[in-house]
């Protein structure tokens, strides 16, 4: 009879055993999963900063771009000024 109690609590401590490492399996698994999904969320992130630095680097292109053809525009604009200003002086000076 001691033996029939006995082998009945080995058999409760396999099942419990049992029931652990299947929560584990079950568990494992699971977090293979969540990592899985971060790891592809992750590469996802990194593509679009590509992309938002691709963008940038686009837009730097241009703003210089801009700024060479605004500093002609403005060479030109000053050159067109100083002839006018110069136009203005010798009429003045013809006048008197």
């Amino acid at each position: 009879m001691v033996d029939d109690v006995r082998l009945v609590r080995i058999e409760e401590k396999i099942d419990k055993i049992t029931s652990a490492v299947g929560d584990l399996t079950t568990t494992t698994a699971v977090m293979h999963s969540k990592i899985s999904d971060l790891e592809v969320r992750r590469e996802e992130s990194h593509a679009r900063a590509n992309r938002f630095s691709e963008r940038m680097d686009h837009m730097h292109d241009c703003m210089h771009d801009v700024k060479a053809k605004v500093g002609l525009s403005t060479k030109v604009l000053y050159g067109v000024g100083a002839i006018l200003c110069s136009a203005v002086v010798n009429e003045v000076f013809k006048i008197i």
